[in-house]
């Protein structure tokens, strides 16, 4: 069965391939490969003419190649001489031009644009099923954002301490204390979040008043941010 030296891609172009190319010329595909890539057009020129594609091998191996328009396939075949390159070369520019002439039949018009409608309804199904998938993801982020990380609750050391798989809560503040993340102020008082990581929502503070001294004083509280925050810090030490 002959090779058809000319066919029409998903976006309605007339084009060959550099796989067409070095089986019609007989030359290795990587040459023509090469070919292609040494041309010293110009990179508008380029882009225009040589599209990157990719096909499957007979091994089933995902390969590189190129899509070439006509006016590609002139300047490529320009540096293949000989008789036998001569004829390779009206046979390809003949094909060229029978796909141009049937742009005056209706019939064909109309197949090449329900052809390109598929395609582009393809494409647009594929993006908006990627974007389906991407908005879902996210959906997922807000509502584990908006529903845990905002939430109010907080949480004392003795409770986070057994969540991470901690002894004591004593455990866990010497731990986050030699990871310098927590410390107390001149080495006495309530244990505070190093300046690093303030105004992250990691803690809060709630008020204690002493029965005995009426004194009131200031606990540091976790937030659900702050533990998940714990947990990537101290991988190493987490259990759970």
């Amino acid at each position: 069965m002959e090779t058809a030296l000319v066919k029409s891609n998903g976006k309605g172009k007339d084009i060959t391939t550099s796989l067409i190319v070095a089986e019609i010329f007989n030359k290795r595909h990587n040459n023509v490969m090469r070919d292609i890539q040494r041309l010293e057009c110009s990179h508008d020129f380029y882009l225009l003419n040589f599209e990157h594609i990719k096909y499957l091998d007979s091994k089933g191996r995902e390969q590189k190649a190129f899509e070439i328009t006509k006016d590609g396939f002139s300047i490529l075949a320009m540096g293949y001489t000989g008789p036998e390159a001569m004829q390779f070369k009206e046979k390809f520019i003949a094909g060229f031009n029978q796909r141009e002439s049937l742009l005056n039949n209706e019939d064909y018009l109309i197949g090449r644009a329900i052809t390109i409608l598929k395609a582009r309804t393809a494409n647009l199904i594929e993006e908006n099923n990627k974007l389906q998938i991407a908005i879902a993801s996210n959906l997922k982020k807000v509502e584990y954002h908006d529903r845990v990380l905002q939430s109010e609750t907080l949480f004392n050391t003795s409770t986070v301490a057994k969540q991470l798989g901690f002894a004591s809560p004593q455990e866990l503040n010497s731990v986050l204390s030699e990871h310098g993340i927590i410390y107390k102020k001149n080495n006495k008082g309530p244990w505070l979040l190093s300046a690093k990581y303030c105004n992250k929502g990691y803690t809060g503070f709630k008020t204690w008043v002493s029965d005995d001294s009426k004194v009131a004083n200031m606990h540091m509280y976790w937030t659900q941010k702050g533990i998940r925050f714990l947990h990537e810090e101290l991988k190493e030490y987490v259990l759970c």
